[in-house]
């Protein structure tokens, strides 16, 4: 932390100096933090720039009865911002909600919005991690993936066995499912893929969520999520 006086021929801070940005808003002085981007142009921002720029062109191209869809259906994809109030988008932005979340999933795209899915009923069977035997099940129940959603598996590292809570940066995506397919395999070459081996200790707890991504509306509709032990 860092103290800032004002002297007798200085009353204020503007701008941003060495990775500070000072503001006055009122009689509150901030000083906070200011990130620039290392890359601009890197590999990864570009493609998703392009992909942006890609998905956002499409409502042009849609016809008045398909932009019909997004406009009239908004509604029934609700947003809920950090306050906990909800709020509704625009059709045009739902659209591009829509695809993006299709296009990283890489499912196919829409041009059309469907009127609210029923949340998958699927519940979680088993989440357990073996570390001997070096598997990790995340298997559910009934153990195919649903019909007409893409299946997310989901885990964290593992954890002390009175940890009730962990973050949602913790998780880390395993393997995606397609409608029908079952999520009887064994995930441990994915699991210490995206963690270390040794993030994992007998007696210590994993979290897992299944999310599910509606296939008709590009939608994250609802997760679910099971606490398992790790084993050796």
């Amino acid at each position: 932390m860092a103290i800032y006086k004002l002297g007798p021929d200085i009353d204020q801070f503007k701008g941003s100096y060495d990775g500070a940005t000072f503001q006055r808003c009122g009689k509150v002085f901030s000083i906070r933090g200011r990130k620039v981007p290392l890359n601009k142009r890197s590999v990864t921002q570009t493609a998703s720039r392009n992909t942006f720029e890609s998905i956002a062109g499409r409502w042009r191209n849609l016809s008045t009865g398909e932009k019909a869809t997004f406009n009239n259906n908004a509604e029934e994809f609700p947003r809920t911002n950090s306050l906990g109030e909800v709020y509704t988008i625009t059709g045009q932005n739902i659209q591009q909600s829509s695809n993006i979340i299709l296009s990283n999933a890489n499912l196919p795209l829409i041009n059309t919005l469907p009127n609210t899915i029923a949340p998958s009923t699927s519940v979680f069977d088993t989440v357990a991690v073996d570390i001997s035997l070096a598997a990790a099940d995340f298997v559910l129940f009934p153990s195919n993936a649903p019909s007409n959603f893409a299946t997310e598996i989901w885990a964290t590292r593992g954890f002390s066995a009175g940890t009730q809570f962990v973050s949602d940066s913790e998780f880390r995506l395993l393997k995606r499912y397609l409608p029908g397919e079952s999520t009887l395999g064994n995930l441990w070459p994915e699991l210490t893929t995206v963690f270390s081996p040794n993030s994992f200790s007998p007696g210590q707890v994993i979290f897992a969520r299944a999310r599910f991504i509606a296939l008709d509306s590009g939608q994250l509709i609802n997760y679910i999520q099971e606490r398992g032990d790790i084993s050796a």
